[in-house]
């Protein structure tokens, strides 16, 4: 588990040029998935389990992306 999560810290980001899915219709199927639900968003107590739950797998990929502190903040 632990190098998924370095693997998926080392991956290029999705909108990167560098990345293979910068261009690949993939993004645009799959981006929505990854995003709460209203019912999330609109739920304080929801919207930072979310966070909490998503942050060990994707903390390195939002500080990277400059969000991180950001939703941190929101919670």
């Amino acid at each position: 588990m632990a190098e998924l999560i370095k693997e998926d810290a080392e991956a290029p980001l999705c909108f990167q040029s560098t990345s293979a899915l910068a261009s690949h219709s993939w993004v645009s199927k799959n981006l929505s998935r990854s995003f709460p639900s209203s019912e999330v968003r609109n739920n304080p107590v929801k919207w930072a389990a979310w966070i909490d739950r998503l942050l060990p797998r994707y903390g390195a990929h939002w500080k990277r992306s400059g969000i991180y502190d950001t939703l941190l903040l929101s919670k």
